[in-house]
C-alpha cells in the first residue's frame, strides 16, 4: 500500500505520524494506520480493492458452509483472517481481511495442493 494511497484519505501529518511508527516497528504502513484508528476497515478494504484491482466480496456471497473444511481448520481461518469462498478446478477463491498477506494465501494453496 503506497503512501500516496493513504494520503488521498488522510492528512499528510497523520501519514507522517504513521511513518514514524512504521520506522520503529517495521510493520506495513496500511496496518499501522488501521491499528491506530487512522483509517476505517471499510476505507482500507477500498484501498486494497483499488490497489489489487479486485472486488470487495459482499457478505451475501459468503458460503453457507465451510469450503475445504476437511483440509483447512476454522481456527486457521480466524487467525489468518481469511475465508475460503469457493473451490473449483484446482483453484480456491478466498476472501481476506489482508489481501497483501502472501504467506496466508500460500499456506492455503499448500494445504489444498494448489
Amino acid at each position: 500500500m503506497t503512501q500516496i494511497a493513504l494520503e488521498s484519505l488522510l492528512p499528510v501529518s497523520v501519514v507522517e505520524r504513521a511513518r514514524r511508527v512504521q520506522s520503529e516497528s517495521g510493520r506495513r504502513l496500511d496496518l499501522i494506520a488501521a491499528k491506530l484508528g487512522l483509517i476505517s476497515d471499510a476505507e482500507l478494504a477500498g484501498l486494497y480493492a483499488t490497489h489489487l484491482g479486485e472486488p470487495i466480496l459482499p457478505a451475501a456471497l459468503y458460503p453457507a458452509s465451510a469450503v475445504a473444511a476437511d483440509r483447512l481448520r476454522p481456527n486457521y481461518f480466524r487467525r489468518a483472517r481469511l475465508l475460503p469462498v469457493e473451490e473449483h478446478e484446482g483453484a480456491c477463491v478466498i476472501a481476506m481481511a489482508d489481501p497483501l498477506d502472501d504467506e496466508a494465501a500460500a499456506a492455503v494453496a499448500f494445504v489444498l495442493g494448489l
